[in-house]
């Protein structure tokens, strides 16, 4: 057995320096594999050649895809792949003992020595920014959705800035705050405007808030109408909120084409 090792080594492998390599001539650990056999002759400072590498140092550190492990297991790879695929185990958790890890086909598990504990899962709470970088017609005696929104912050990708549609990522509570301000215009006798934010929930929710700003009497002077509403909706997964301007200024009216006067934030909360 001693002598098939040996040759084993020979024909696949190279000792130096009390280093052995495997696929590579120039082993720069106690135990060095380089898969595609593309290492440099000379030691390179160079992430690149080492990503189908795998190596244990003199710490007994295990390398992956580095040649310079600094924890007992290190993983590395080039752009966003370091992936850690872990299985299933008929162990029991006193068994696997503490610390070790399984995935069970729903969830990931962990052994704290007597049993298998879920791994909580924290889904991160919803954060939209948007403003009005174009502006947008609103016709007299009308309700219209605002639309092609410019995205400054949306930390869970739930906000569609071209329809206006933020949609819930998890079940809870979001606070949604909007202002508008249209462009200055003549505006007709008592005329005045709603800021609306609505969802598509019925249940277990208010629906529509609507914030009235009037501007009562006659006015021959020009005026930025504008408008601002708050409100918290109790949403499930998947539902829906936008927001809405109603016109009744006596006129066509244009929401200001600037994202410091015609804004929406909403929170998860």
């Amino acid at each position: 057995m001693k002598y098939i090792i040996l040759i084993g080594f020979l024909l696949f492998g190279k000792i130096s320096a009390q280093n052995v390599g495997i696929g590579t001539s120039n082993p720069e650990n106690v135990l060095h594999v380089d898969a595609k056999k593309n290492n440099p002759q000379i030691p390179s400072a160079d992430a690149s050649y080492y990503y189908d590498d795998v190596v244990i140092n003199e710490n007994g550190f295990l390398g992956i895809g580095t040649k310079n492990p600094v924890t007992r297991v290190d993983v590395r790879s080039k752009g966003d792949n370091n992936a850690i695929a872990v299985g299933n185990t008929s162990q029991t958790a006193a068994n696997a003992g503490s610390g070790a890890v399984r995935y069970n086909g729903t969830n990931l598990e962990y052994s704290d020595g007597t049993t298998w504990i879920v791994l909580p899962v924290v889904t991160p709470n919803a954060f939209v920014l948007a403003g009005k970088v174009s502006s947008q017609s609103v016709n007299d005696n009308t309700t219209s959705t605002v639309v092609n929104w410019s995205e400054n912050k949306d930390l869970t990708e739930s906000f569609n800035p071209a329809t206006g549609i933020f949609s819930a990522n998890k079940d809870g509570r979001y606070l949604v705050t909007f202002n508008f301000e249209f462009q200055t215009a003549t505006l007709g006798t008592n005329a005045y405007v709603e800021a609306i934010i609505t969802s598509n929930r019925t249940n277990n929710n208010i629906q529509t808030f609507k914030c009235v700003s009037s501007y009562p009497g006659s006015s021959n002077s020009n005026i930025s109408a504008s408008g601002a509403c708050t409100a918290i909706f109790n949403l499930k997964q998947n539902d829906t909120v936008n927001v809405q301007v109603k016109n009744v200024t006596g006129g066509n009216k244009i929401i200001a084409s600037d994202p410091a006067k015609t804004t929406l934030t909403i929170f998860g909360i």
